[in-house]
């Protein structure tokens, strides 16, 4: 008969081997350097063989004597001697951690001189040589351990009260034995790592928080800032457009400046003409055209005015459209003449 299929399956994942492998990455995660300091370490009093104590704290596998503390120590344990443990060396190839364990655990058994049930054992870490991993397994009897526990405190009936700690043949610190009252020591360290990790967190998310709010402040008002002025776009459109009237015609106003300061004054340029002339010349009509003066008149001798204008300062290109004429029996010629009066010398004149 097949035997049925008990495995639990969930769009063809294995869920208890996928459980199972996330403990194991778990575990190798709190072994990581940070995990490792935010941790917190709980000193464990260990008794010896000839009856002395000391302070050692245990950490991720990792053991460091203590001085001793004034204050009440919560953890205990004993230091098993070394004939009631068994040592053997073990090289290991490169394999999974799972694997590793299982070929570790099937050394340990097939070693082993005490029931399956009472074994106890455990292994120290990993050391990468050529060969692979090298480690060394310790083999222990749970019968033998609580008889001689119960030999040096008869009133620790209750295994779950101490730890069992067991030196390494080679290498320095000690070794933590599963099973016994490191449970609690344990349970206690992964609840306020776990307390760590969420106020580290929460100060991550607050540093996070007041690095940002600034920055969302500033978004927020400039969103603010043009919601407000699509909201003050149609209010200020008349404003806008009287003002953009007043440019155009501020800008005509100087356009007529410029204009008005290129043109002659008229009664600077009337006075100007004047001292122009000599006294026996007589103006008949007189156009100021911009720069450009015009005059029709009458004078002694036309050519020698025309010299007389364009010798003096201010005065260009004095030139005559039509000839001069002189009608018979009359003392001077009537001229037309054009010139171009500059403005400055208008300006100079007192």
């Amino acid at each position: 008969m097949k035997p049925p299929n008990t495995s639990v399956r969930f769009f063809g994942l294995n869920l208890r081997q996928l459980k199972h492998d996330w403990a194991i990455a778990l575990n190798q995660i709190a072994h990581w350097p940070v995990l490792r300091w935010l941790a917190p370490a709980y000193v464990t009093r260990i008794s010896m063989a000839n009856g002395e104590t000391a302070d050692y704290i245990e950490k991720t596998g990792h053991t460091l004597a203590k001085q001793h503390s004034p204050k009440k120590v919560k953890f205990f344990g004993f230091l098993l001697p070394d004939k009631l443990v068994l040592w053997h060396p073990m090289v290991l190839p490169k394999l999974s951690a799972d694997a590793i364990h299982a070929a570790i655990e099937l050394e340990v058994m097939s070693r082993s001189p005490f029931l399956s049930d009472d074994v106890v054992w455990g292994h120290t870490p990993l050391i990468s040589a050529q060969q692979g991993n090298k480690t060394y397994i310790v083999i222990a009897s749970r019968k033998i351990i609580l008889q001689y526990i119960a030999s040096l405190e008869p009133t620790k009936s209750s295994h779950d009260s101490f730890e069992i700690w067991v030196k390494p043949p080679q290498g320095h610190g000690f070794l933590v034995l599963d099973g016994f009252g490191e449970k609690k020591r344990k349970r206690l360290t992964v609840r306020w790592r776990i307390v760590n990790l969420y106020l580290v967190f929460l100060l991550a998310a607050i540093g996070l928080a007041a690095a940002v709010t600034p920055t969302a402040q500033l978004r927020l008002r400039a969103l603010q800032a043009a919601q407000d002025y699509e909201k003050l776009r149609p209010l200020a459109a008349p404003a806008i457009k009287q003002r953009e009237l007043l440019v155009q015609l501020d800008q005509q106003i100087k356009v007529l400046q410029v204009q008005q300061e290129k043109s002659l004054k008229p009664e600077l340029a009337l006075l100007r003409i004047t001292k122009l002339l000599p006294d026996d010349t007589y103006v008949t009509s007189l156009q100021v055209q911009g720069s450009k003066i015009l005059l029709t008149g009458q004078t002694v001798n036309t050519a020698v005015l025309m010299q007389q204008l364009g010798a003096q300062t201010g005065v260009k290109d004095v030139r005559a459209p039509t000839a001069a004429g002189k009608q018979r029996g009359a003392e001077r010629e009537t001229f037309n003449i054009e010139f171009t009066l500059e403005p400055s010398s208008l300006i100079a004149q007192p």
